[in-house]
């Protein structure tokens, strides 16, 4: 028996938006993965290199981080449950981890539910992407390349003028909860 619902009286979504949030799910997911199945530097940076990409170029050349130098080691520990070492390592890679769990949620919930995905993620992109989240993703990774490059400063024991602001970044495995 054919389904006599007009076409125009069924509610957006189903399908679509089902196979919408398991692919958001499923991305966020294999990320948060990969970063559960690499193992934290204890350094703080160069988990990368556990897939085979080069150490920071920047990092070397300079003495100094990259802008998301521990980004990977950060997620990583994250994603081992360690959120307090996560922190301590990078901010911004563990609000990235949390982000990654919030989308894993998100997708779970529209492919389970079978909300039209169209608006959500609309309205999603307009706030991560208006002035203002472009101005505070800015402001996040800005604060956390000042605090990493401080925390590696005084780590070294470097003359850096922000050195002495911050304690010595304790290895991961170091820092409580880790």
């Amino acid at each position: 028996m054919a389904d006599a619902t007009p076409q125009s009286a069924r509610p957006a979504g189903g399908r679509w938006s089902r196979l919408a949030g398991l692919g958001l799910a499923g991305s966020a997911l294999a990320v948060l993965g990969v970063a559960a199945w690499l193992q934290p530097e204890a350094a703080g940076v160069g988990t990368h290199t556990g897939l085979g990409l080069s150490p920071c170029g920047f990092l070397q050349a300079t003495g100094l981080p990259c802008a998301t130098c521990g980004m990977t080691t950060a997620t990583s520990l994250a994603a081992h449950g360690r959120l307090l070492a996560a922190a301590a390592t990078q901010p911004a890679g563990l609000l990235f981890a949390l982000a990654l769990g919030g989308l894993v949620w998100l997708g779970g919930w529209l492919a389970c539910s079978g909300r039209p995905a169209g608006p959500v993620l609309a309205g999603l992109s307009r706030v991560v992407f208006s002035g203002r989240g472009l101005l505070a993703a800015l402001v996040i990774v800005g604060g956390s390349w000042v605090y990493k490059a401080a925390r590696m400063a005084a780590a070294d024991g470097s003359s850096a003028p922000w050195s002495a602001a911050l304690p010595a970044s304790p290895a991961p495995e170091a820092v409580p909860g880790g």
